[in-house]
């Protein structure tokens, strides 16, 4: 049996404007982190999801969001399919 790790990862916020969600990303990059931007689809309106990740483990993801919390940045961790 191939157990799949799970995958973490954090959203910061979503957007429908794109410049907002990459002026979110320019601060979080600028801070050190690695952030993605992920369009989606949600109630037939395109959002621009900002994200940290992937992690590997939960504590790591943890760790994460609570360095943002106190940088005034609150977050949502997900669980990704690998």
């Amino acid at each position: 049996v191939n157990i799949q790790p799970t995958i973490y990862a954090l959203q910061i916020a979503a957007f429908q404007n794109y410049k907002d969600a990459d002026n979110i990303k320019a601060q979080l990059t600028l801070m050190g982190y690695t952030v993605k931007i992920i369009p989606t689809t949600s109630k037939n309106k395109i959002l621009h999801r900002v994200i940290i990740g992937p992690f590997t483990n939960s504590a790591s993801v943890e760790k994460i969001q609570h360095q943002l919390h106190a940088q005034h940045f609150n977050s949502v961790i997900l669980k990704m399919v690998s």
